[in-house]
């Protein structure tokens, strides 16, 4: 077991500095009256803990959440972002980070993901269901399936600004055919 050398430093000023070095790992914990400090430095890594009234900011290559239930409320919104940007704070403040390109977001009334590309896969089944559904697609809008794809609706509409075709070995009709 090595040694470590243990320090507590008082100053009228600048606070309260709590430290605990163990070779090259290194503990402190700094109180200035406006924010609380948690600072863990090792060989391979830094975390940061920060607390001022307003906000609580973690800073670490790993954050591992154990629980049975885990419950979080925004009133606001509440956003997950992946592919984040480091921007390099001050020597004394956590470094921030800007948002990365995917993205999903939760306000009161909607939720918004965004992604250079999103997947949906379901074991069994993935289920969408809405008053309205809209899908679009800026070039090209595919359907597929080695099964049967089915179409259903009290009426269905198929508007093309320039064509329809429709391919198959067999192609069967039911119906009153109208022609307008």
């Amino acid at each position: 077991m090595s040694v470590k050398v243990n320090r507590i430093e008082l100053d009228k000023t600048k606070g309260l500095t709590i430290q605990v070095v163990n070779g090259l790992r290194q503990q402190t914990i700094f109180l200035d009256g406006d924010r609380i400090i948690i600072t863990v430095k090792g060989p391979t890594g830094t975390s940061i803990i920060e607390q001022t009234p307003t906000t609580v900011t973690v800073s670490a290559d790993n954050f591992i959440v154990n629980a049975k239930t885990i419950t979080q409320n925004a009133v606001i919104e509440a956003s997950i972002n992946a592919g984040a940007t480091p921007i390099p704070g001050k020597p004394d403040e956590p470094g921030r980070m800007t948002p990365g390109p995917a993205r999903i977001t939760l306000i009161p009334a909607s939720v918004v993901t965004m992604a250079p590309e999103i997947s949906l896969l379901g074991e069994a089944n993935v289920n969408v269901t809405s008053p309205t559904i809209t899908a679009e697609a800026e070039a090209v809008f595919n359907v597929a399936s080695p099964g049967i794809v089915s179409l259903e609706g009290g009426n269905v509409n198929v508007t093309a600004l320039t064509g329809v075709e429709i391919e198959a070995p067999n192609i069967a009709l039911v119906g009153a055919i109208e022609f307008l």
